[in-house]
């Protein structure tokens, strides 16, 4: 055997090599992208979780959500948080409570909205139910109003969804 032969030898050999390095690599990516997914909707779920179970345990938070909702729900037209607290009766502590619950679900739905290419199309069904009916049957709105000022992504496609859902 020459040392061309070997050198051929070589070569192939380093070939396979790279060629299992690389579907190895995509095995891992794949997985990768799995678990990154998998991770989304464990965290999306928990936060539900613990967003829908914070009135239950905080019975404080229960008459401030009842006091904006009943002043939301007055027939007066509230555009902004101070109208809401007035009509609410809402104290500057009652006004943080709902501010700061308010806050919690906007993080929520702008982790959602900002990730939501890892969501499936049922699970976006889900999440576009969910923002129309929180900003449109709710004092949220009032939340949601303050922050029309934000040109941020999801402002925009909070905007275009409540403009769709309205045809």
């Amino acid at each position: 055997m020459n040392w061309n032969a070997v050198g051929a030898i070589s070569e192939t050999i380093g070939v396979i090599a790279v060629f299992v390095t690389l579907v190895y690599l995509a095995i891992q990516v794949r997985d990768a992208k799995y678990q990154v997914k998998r991770s989304i909707q464990q965290v999306r779920s928990s936060t539900l979780r613990e967003l829908y179970l914070s009135p239950v345990q905080n019975p404080q938070l229960v008459s401030v959500l009842i006091k904006s909702e009943r002043a939301w729900t007055s027939g007066n037209e509230i555009e902004s948080e101070e109208e809401l607290f007035e009509a609410g009766d809402l104290t500057p502590e009652e006004a943080l409570i709902w501010q700061s619950y308010q806050r919690a679900w906007w993080v929520h739905w702008r982790e959602v909205v900002g990730n939501r290419d890892q969501l499936s199309e049922s699970q976006m069904d889900e999440v576009n139910m969910g923002i129309v009916s929180i900003f449109t049957r709710s004092s949220s709105r009032v939340y949601l109003n303050s922050m029309w000022v934000l040109d941020s992504p999801t402002i925009r496609y909070i905007k275009n969804l409540l403009a769709e859902s309205k045809r």
